[in-house]
């Protein structure tokens, strides 16, 4: 298992990814079983992530700030993904799980990481189409997504987390139907909300 960082105690690579120095890819190997906290956090130049068929775990914020990331792909041994795993990846598009994993899913092909069992769709991206089998929005879930300006919150959706959708861009429009838990969500969190219906 990689180590785990905190915010203000960021990895030692973070500060070899500079002007001078870009870690513009990333290949951990076959055998390492999880990603700690914060592993890459900030390391702006990442623009590949090739991750191993043993990992299960991949923690919280573990690719944070990655922003010139424009994929990833949850393996099928994952059994844990932390909040805002990878919040404020302003050009992550595609996010997607392998047809092997029991307990996540990118149903629909959605570009989000859904709890199987809860129907939570716990990682979005600026991408991401929310199926109407998804019943919440996790914590963090969409967490410094600046290219959301805008997006569709079904009627299954019944729970969105505090901050599902925190340090948006401020130009965010949550549309859904009138006194759903979108509507109710936008209201409480000064987001503009426009009805479908």
């Amino acid at each position: 298992m990689m180590d785990s960082y905190e915010l203000l105690h960021p990895s030692p690579w973070r500060f070899l990814d500079s002007d001078k120095i870009k870690i513009t890819e990333v290949h951990v190997e076959e055998g390492v079983t999880g990603i700690g906290s914060y592993a890459f956090r900030m390391c702006t130049f990442i623009r590949t992530i090739q991750l191993p068929e043993s990992l299960e775990y991949i923690g919280e914020g573990a690719f944070s700030q990655c922003w010139n990331l424009p994929s990833v792909t949850v393996g099928r041994n994952v059994s844990y993904v932390g909040t805002s795993s990878f919040s404020s990846s302003m050009n992550l598009r595609t996010i997607t799980v392998d047809d092997g994993n029991a307990l996540f899913d990118s149903r629909d092909h959605c570009n989000a990481v859904i709890e199987t069992a809860s129907d939570t769709l716990v990682a979005g991206c600026g991408q991401t189409v929310i199926p109407e089998s998804v019943t919440a929005i996790g914590e963090g879930a969409f967490a410094g997504c600046v290219v959301l300006t805008e997006i569709d919150i079904p009627d299954s959706v019944v729970s969105i987390a505090d901050t599902a959708f925190a340090d948006c861009s401020e130009d965010l429009v949550i549309r859904g139907s009138a006194g759903s838990a979108a509507e109710t969500y936008a209201e409480a969190h000064g987001i503009t909300f426009q009805a479908l219906n």
